[in-house]
């Protein structure tokens, strides 16, 4: 079924059915490969409740994939002589075995050495299926294509694959399902004779191939950083992520059919600045928002379908030599993935911690704020903090717990509460990812340097889609480029509309000016703005904030680990306490007797706050 050397293009376009499966199949096979750097994401929650793990821990089932790749394409190059029929057999082999190790796996450290295999098998299966689909096709130009085109959109399809699976299945039917379409493609590949190519001296194209690079690292914030905020912290099921995420494969196909074919270099470019834009989207989100994931996600799809696709082509070529630096555009786009997830991890640890202390910043403000008795909302307030900062490293607490431990099952009011507090938490959350996306923007945006480095003038650069088109589709293709453009700067300047500076932050009022508690009647409704207005009165002593003040009742847990004395403490509230009866007074609330009563009245409850307290 091997169609020697290479023949017209044109023989390409009239394929016998049986040939035209063996491509899907093995298409099928490299679709699944470029895929396999992201295509678990969406099942991190899953494996590290599964292995009782952090999402740094789980992370590695991505980073090793991507560095076995890497190492795998790097190692390929050394090599002089090239059979891409063997290199497909002995890829395809180890990359089914390597799939359905982690499909059986039954630790973590076993998940990552299947697949570290699985990488190794995938290094071997791309670089000889690029050769193996121009055989089949009988043109290295149509083979290219095929081969890029499924590697760009598998990488785009995989999250949303992952996801679909694990909610249906399991996590671990993403890799189960993985086996018989690397069994099918080796099945090709076992039908097809070896034929040995002697590798080229040309020399592998530098500028292309760190464009490449630098576009794959800038993947990492759409293909990674957004499906583990929308699953990890929005606690969105995984065919709800799914669902989300498809619409960066939907951009990127939209992108090729409505914007192609255009010049090569324009391609790229403005590739790379839609990517810049919707990660810069992605990063400035206003609020909790799936729509506005999806549609930051969506231009992403679109610079990924324009530049990915192009980048590679020029990077690898239309020449015998295409197998050698088809291996070499491998090595680049996992190298970009593998040291962007480097730069990223512990930027957003280090950023996840201080959105934790907002987040419980957040939560207080809620809770004090709120119309509830004060000694209900304090010893939530507690719990919350000792919830958040014992949670699993990477994962977000059970918020609901500590309101239904306090009754919010039978109030309708803490249940209202309960959800503005979870709310508080995920907006603080979320904006904990926004440097590491715009890290990963920036590395976009870097990207136009070496694309304006590359010869275009001698890539011969296929173009993806048919170069004839109608005069009318051309004119329209003109300002469809600068429209896609201007939807990406409105998508942003909408977001800072909608205050995407301050999202996230809390904004704690100063406890040293007289401000509104909460509404009520009667001697307790007094009392509890009394209450409130001694907690700010204490709070403007230690020249701190109310929610910081009661956070810090419990020794560690001030949310800057802040510490008092008890005696410091006793006299801050005893002194906001007669601040508050003098005001209450003073605003004609009550009279200077009854201050006086209420003063002593609520002392008990300075009590009650000292035995909280360091």
């Amino acid at each position: 079924m091997v169609m020697g050397g290479s023949t017209r293009d044109a023989t390409s376009r009239y394929l016998t059915p049986t040939r035209r499966l063996a491509v899907a199949a093995v298409a099928a096979a490299v679709a699944i490969a470029f895929a396999d750097s992201s295509i678990v994401v969406l099942a991190l929650p899953n494996l590290y409740g599964r292995f009782a793990t952090s999402i740094v821990g789980v992370s590695w089932v991505i980073t090793s994939y991507n560095v076995a790749v890497a190492v795998g394409a790097v190692a390929l190059l050394a090599r002089r002589r090239a059979d891409p029929v063997r290199l497909s057999r002995i890829g395809m082999g180890v990359f089914a075995a390597g799939a359905l190790g982690c499909a059986l796996a039954w630790t973590l450290p076993v998940l990552i050495a299947f697949r570290c295999l699985q990488g190794a098998g995938a290094a071997l299966l791309l670089a000889g299926g690029l050769g193996l689909l121009a055989r089949l096709y009988g043109s290295q130009t149509r083979g290219l294509i095929v081969w890029t085109l499924a590697g760009t959109f598998g990488a785009a399809l995989g999250p949303a694959l992952g996801g679909v699976a694990t909610q249906l299945f399991d996590w671990r039917a993403i890799f189960a399902l993985q086996v018989p379409v690397a069994a099918l493609a080796l099945l090709v590949a076992l039908r097809s004779a070896p034929t040995v190519i002697p590798a080229a001296a040309e020399k592998v194209r530098v500028a292309a191939n760190a464009a490449l690079a630098l576009v794959s690292g800038a993947l990492v914030g759409a293909l990674f950083l957004a499906v583990l905020l929308v699953i990890t912290v929005w606690g969105l099921s995984p065919i709800a992520g799914a669902a989300i995420v498809s619409a960066l494969p939907v951009g990127a196909l939209v992108a090729r059919r409505a914007l192609g074919p255009v010049a090569p270099r324009m391609a790229a470019a403005v590739g790379a600045l839609l990517l810049a834009a919707g990660l810069m989207a992605l990063a400035l989100l206003p609020a909790t928002s799936p729509g506005l994931v999806a549609a930051a996600m969506a231009l992403c799809g679109a610079g990924m379908g324009l530049a990915v696709p192009v980048l590679t082509e020029v990077a690898t070529g239309a020449d015998a030599a295409a197998i050698r630096s088809g291996t070499a555009t491998v090595a680049a786009r996992h190298a970009g993935l593998v040291i962007a997830l480097v730069l990223v991890a512990p930027l957003l640890s280090h950023d996840l911690q201080t959105g934790g202390r907002n987040a419980v910043l957040g939560a207080a403000k809620q809770l004090l704020s709120a119309d509830v008795p004060l000694r209900q909302e304090v010893p939530i307030a507690l719990d919350l903090r000792t919830t958040i900062s014992h949670a699993h490293r990477g994962t977000v607490p059970n918020l609901a717990a500590p309101f239904n431990r306090h009754g919010a099952l039978q109030d309708p009011r803490l249940a209202r509460l309960r959800d503005g507090v979870t709310g508080a938490v995920q907006d603080a959350l979320t904006r904990s990812f926004r440097r590491s996306l715009i890290l990963c923007a920036l590395l976009a945006a870097l990207a136009l340097i070496p694309i304006a480095l590359v010869r275009w003038d001698l890539a011969g650069v296929p173009l993806p889609l048919p170069a004839s088109a109608p005069a009318s589709a051309s004119a329209r293709r003109r300002w469809l480029t600068p429209l896609a453009v201007a939807a990406a700067v409105a998508l942003i300047a909408v977001e800072l509309g909608l205050g995407a500076p301050s999202f996230g932050l809390p904004r704690l009022a100063n406890p040293c000016t007289t401000r509104p508690g909460p509404p009520g009647g009667g001697i307790n409704g007094v009392v509890e703005r009394l209450a409130r207005s001694a907690l700010d009165g204490a709070a403007c002593e230690l020249h701190t904030t109310r929610e910081q003040l009661v956070l810090s009742f419990v020794p560690a847990a001030g949310t800057h680990r802040i510490r008092w004395s008890r005696q410091t403490i006793d006299r801050a509230l005893r002194a906001g306490l007669a601040r508050a009866a003098h005001t209450a007074a003073g605003n004609g609330l009550v009279g200077n007797v009854l201050a006086f009563t209420l003063t002593q009245l609520f002392a008990p409850s300075v009590e009650w706050f000292l035995q909280h307290a360091g």
